[in-house]
C-alpha cells in the first residue's frame, strides 16, 4: 500500500485541483461537503466527518476541538501547529482552521491521531482512509522521538532511552566502524522501539519535511538506518529519496558535523547507484577537513562490492587515485579487492 506520504508528493506536484479528491473511509464515501481544500499545496480535510467515520467522538468548546476513539485521546486548538495526542504534544504541518464553519485539519494528521492509514488511488482520484486493526499504532512524531536517541561518530544510532529518559530501551555498544553496519536485529530494533515498523515512508517523509526544526544530526543518523533498509522492503522510491536528501545534506549542510553524519548514513546504506558514489568522490575530493571526510572511507568499505558491478566502476577507481588524501591508500584497497 502506498501510504499518505505518496498523497503529498503528487499533490504538491500539483497534478489534481483539491475539488476533484474524493475521499472513502472504510470504503464508504464521505458526503461531498464540507470538501477537502488544497492550501498552498497541502491537503486539508474536514476533521469532524473523518474522525467521525472512523468511529471517533468529536467536541467543539470556546475554540477547543477534542475527540476520543477508544482509548485514543485527542485534543487541539483552532489556529495552531500542535495538537496532543495521548497527552503526547504532536506537530501539524499546518494550523487547525476553521473554513466554511468547519474544522480542517492536515490529512497526514488523521493517520498522527487516529492510527489510521490512506492510500491514494490515482487511477480512481480518491484518497481511501482505512481505520487501524486491533490496538493503534504509537504515533511517530520526529520532534519527541528523536530527543531519545544517543548518536556516535562512525557507528550512527548508539542508544535510544525510554520515552521515560530513566532507562536504555536499545543499546549498541561501541562506536566505531566494527559495529557500523546494521543488522535485520538492530534495524527492528531501532525501528520497532520509535514506532516506525511498517511506516518508514511516511516517517522518513516527516524528518526530511521538517528537517530544518529537528536536531539535525540525530535526524541523518535516523535516515541512515532507513536508508540501511533492503530496497525492496522500502521501496525503490522512497530509498531514492532518502539517498538524494543524504547527498545533498552531505553536499550543502552548513555544519561539518552534519555533512560527516549524511556520509556515515549514505555508507551504510543496503544499496548504491552511480550517482551517490560519484557524489561521494566529488566530496571526498574537494573537502579539506580530513574528520568529514574519514566516513567515506567506510563508505567505499561497505559499498565496494555494489559498485564493482556498476559501469564507470573502473572511473571511479581512477577518481579515487587522484584524490591527495591520507585515506587514499586505503580506500584504493577497499575498491580493488
Amino acid at each position: 500500500m502506498r501510504f499518505l506520504t505518496h498523497v503529498f508528493a503528487f499533490l504538491l506536484a500539483g497534478s489534481l485541483a483539491a475539488s476533484a479528491v474524493t475521499i472513502e473511509v472504510d470504503g464508504r464515501p464521505l458526503a461531498a461537503e464540507p470538501a477537502p481544500v488544497n492550501q498552498n499545496g497541502r491537503i486539508l480535510v474536514p476533521l469532524r466527518a473523518i474522525f467521525s467515520a472512523l468511529g471517533a467522538q468529536v467536541g467543539y468548546e470556546h475554540g477547543l476541538v477534542s475527540a476520543q476513539k477508544g482509548t485514543r485521546q485527542v485534543e487541539l486548538t483552532l489556529n495552531q501547529s500542535q495538537a496532543r495526542v495521548d497527552g503526547q504534544t504532536v506537530l501539524l504541518e499546518s494550523p487547525a482552521q476553521l473554513i466554511n464553519g468547519a474544522t480542517y485539519v492536515p490529512l497526514r494528521f488523521v493517520a498522527q491521531a487516529l492510527g489510521a492509514r490512506v492510500e491514494w488511488q490515482a487511477n480512481r482520484q480518491a484518497v481511501v482512509v482505512a481505520s487501524a486493526e486491533g490496538s493503534l499504532p504509537p504515533v511517530f512524531e520526529a520532534s519527541r522521538e528523536l530527543k531519545r536517541l544517543a548518536v556516535g561518530n562512525q557507528a550512527g544510532v548508539l542508544k535510544i532511552w525510554d520515552r521515560a529518559g530513566q532507562e536504555v530501551a536499545y543499546y549498541r555498544g561501541l562506536d566505531d566502524r566494527s559495529v557500523a553496519r546494521l543488522s535485520q536485529a538492530d534495524q527492528r530494533a531501532i525501528l520497532g522501539e520509535l514506532g516506525i515498523n511498517g511506516q518508514v515512508d511516511q516517517a522518513a517523509r516527516q524528518l526530511m519535511n521538517d528537517y530544518g526544526r529537528l536536531p539535525k544530526r540525530e535526524t541523518l543518523a535516523l535516515l541512515g538506518v532507513m536508508n540501511s533498509l533492503d530496497t525492496n522492503a522500502i521501496g525503490a522510491e522512497t530509498a531514492s529519496r532518502i539517498r538524494g536528501f543524504l547527498v545533498d545534506r552531505m553536499q550543502h549542510d552548513n555544519q561539518v558535523a552534519n555533512r560527516r553524519q549524511a556520509v556515515l548514513a549514505l555508507a551504510v546504506g543496503s544499496n548504491v547507484d552511480q550517482a551517490t558514489a560519484s557524489a561521494v568522490t566529488d566530496f571526498y575530493a574537494t573537502s579539506e577537513n580530513l574528520w568529514e571526510t574519514f566516513p567515506v572511507q567506510q563508505f567505499f568499505e561497505y559499498q565496494a562490492a555494489n559498485l564493482r558491478g556498476q559501469v564507470g566502476f573502473s572511473s571511479l577507481v581512477q577518481r579515487v587515485g587522484q584524490v591527495n588524501s591520507l585515506y587514499r591508500d586505503n580506500i584504493l584497497g577497499y575498491l580493488n579487492q
